[in-house]
């Protein structure tokens, strides 16, 4: 798409990793090098990723063969908020347009995550905190909620600035067109 001049935004939603050990930890950096290849513009964290060692997402977060990282997330910091390693937000610049994207952990899936390494926020007041400097910098809103589809659509609801959610728990194939959130301006 990109060689026929298409103006292509890559997002993924997370949850790359599958399984626990080495293999998953090298699967995860092999989809993570690919993604960056096809030049995927952001990456939020899913749960099964926050599974894998800090130390292995820090490696990957921070970049791979000197190119940028893709990752971002509102309301997961590696090593802590304060370490500064992961963006909270993006702003991409596509066909003209200014795509501010946010990602947030949702908070079903953070229950499953144990590791001391990984600061984790409530969703909502994390998105509290960035909405309102995207919405000055950008025209078009993106959340991606790695979470289950009943709290990115309440996400959705609490949060009208973003013209679009992008959840990770739906159906295994996305509906053909968007579903609106009623009450809302995003479709999910």
């Amino acid at each position: 798409l990109r060689g026929q001049r298409w103006p292509v935004v890559g997002l993924d939603v997370g949850g790359i990793a599958h399984g626990f050990g080495r293999q998953a930890e090298l699967k995860f950096r092999t989809i993570v090098e690919g993604k960056l290849k096809m030049g995927y513009d952001a990456v939020t964290f899913g749960a099964d990723d926050l599974r894998l060692p800090a130390g292995e997402l820090l490696s990957v977060a921070a970049g791979v063969d000197g190119q940028p990282s893709p990752f971002l997330s509102a309301n997961v910091g590696l090593f802590g908020f304060d370490a500064g390693l992961t963006a909270k937000t993006r702003i991409i610049e596509a066909a003209g347009m200014k795509i501010g994207v946010a990602g947030v952990l949702g908070k079903q899936f953070q229950s499953e995550i144990h590791n001391n390494e990984i600061e984790m926020a409530d969703p909502e007041t994390a998105l509290k905190n960035v909405v309102p400097e995207l919405k000055k910098k950008a025209g078009f809103l993106v959340l991606l909620a790695n979470a289950t589809m009943q709290e990115s659509i309440e996400l959705g609801k609490k949060f009208p600035e973003f013209n679009v959610v992008v959840a990770a728990g739906g159906p295994p194939e996305p509906p053909a067109p968007p579903k609106k959130i009623e009450g809302a301006n995003p479709r999910v």
